[in-house]
């Protein structure tokens, strides 16, 4: 077993739960924890985190962006998005989701005219955005 924490910039979802498993994505792949990993520390990406826990039930989570450190039997995630799927609109996530395809579609646009490092960091903030707002749809949908 392996205790658990999840951390979100606002608050601590998960508190040293023991679990058997966590598979998320970093910056380079996707990864499945086990306990005994290998000591590490890696850049979190948007994604649905799936952690087994001892008694095999399995809980999803939607993360943002930031940082996970596995140290032998912990695993400590903290994220700018943490989301446990209780308070999760849809319609809202929908919408969202559109807006942010035109604001990129846009902006792209936009590049492709002035070629500007400024006009390229908002995409990547934008799309980063989007990618927060489908790992909560995935959530919503699993849910």
């Amino acid at each position: 077993m392996m205790k658990f924490t999840l951390t979100s910039s606002s608050s601590r979802l998960v508190d040293a739960q023991p679990i058997k498993s966590a598979t998320f994505t970093t910056k380079s792949w996707i990864i499945t924890v086990l306990p005994h990993h290998e000591a590490l520390m890696t850049a979190v990406e948007p994604c649905l985190l799936s952690i087994t826990d001892e008694h095999d039930n399995i809980a999803s989570f939607a993360l943002g962006q930031w940082i996970a450190h596995i140290e032998h039997d912990k695993l400590m995630i903290l994220a700018d998005m943490a989301n446990d799927g209780s308070n999760i609109d849809q319609t809202e996530l929908a919408n969202r989701k559109e807006k942010l395809s035109k604001e990129i579609a846009e902006l792209k646009l936009r590049h492709a005219n002035d070629g500007s490092v400024e006009t390229m960091q908002w995409i990547i903030d934008l799309e980063t955005q989007f990618l927060k707002v489908s790992a909560l749809e995935m959530l919503a949908i699993k849910k």
